[in-house]
């Protein structure tokens, strides 16, 4: 098994936070699986990418305005190695079956409003009104994954490690109770869960 290409951490990282030693492979395959899951939920969550990806021939409709909306964010730059191929990855059409026509001819047209970071603005002329009648492909998540979710991230992979039968074997647990030296003490688990949607949700897609 090998780590999907949004993966928030590489199995090595994972390891240091586990403290399991960078040589031993025994747990590599349980290890990927769950570096896997949790990346992909934290994705679904978000309704979004959060790591860096291609987006492809994303169809959008124009409404006569300068405002474009992508689907996906925050949008990082159009696709293409230079400004041809970057003007060509922002086209319009005006019939369905048509041909397909750059929206603008220049770069220093187009703005990507980090503020707004779905929204492409034309600083002259408009995207034509039409149903799926802009054709766009761009970069869009993050360079760097947040913090924020890279600590959700390390806390559920010690947590299904504490759970599992490698760690503490907690799993189903609410409680633990201990007896050491005749003295009796009881841990609690804390539920992190809310704690994690509500900072998962701090990059979730805004409604338009």
């Amino acid at each position: 098994m090998t780590l999907s290409p949004n993966a928030f951490l590489s199995l090595s990282e994972v390891k240091d936070v586990l403290n399991i030693k960078q040589e031993d492979p025994a747990r590599d395959i349980i290890l990927t699986r769950w570096i896997n899951w949790i990346s992909d939920e934290i994705e679904t969550l978000c309704q979004n990418p959060i790591k860096k990806r291609l987006i492809t021939n994303e169809l959008l409709s124009g409404d006569g305005t300068a405002f474009l909306y992508t689907n996906h964010y925050p949008i990082l730059f159009l696709a293409g190695e230079n400004e041809e191929e970057q003007l060509h990855n922002l086209q319009y059409r005006n019939i369905f079956s048509g041909p397909w026509y750059d929206c603008t001819g220049s770069l220093e047209n187009i703005f990507i409003d980090k503020f707004s970071p779905c929204k492409i603005e034309l600083l002259q002329g408009t995207f034509p009104r039409g149903k799926r009648n802009i054709k766009i492909q761009y970069y869009a998540g993050y360079e760097t994954i947040p913090g924020e979710l890279l600590l959700v991230v390390s806390e559920y992979l010690q947590m299904q490690w504490n759970n599992s039968k490698y760690g503490a074997g907690n799993l189903g647990y609410g409680s633990k109770s201990n007896n050491i030296n005749g003295m009796s003490s009881t841990d609690s688990f804390r539920n992190l869960r809310p704690d994690w949607l509500e900072r998962i949700f701090h990059y979730r897609k805004p409604s338009l």
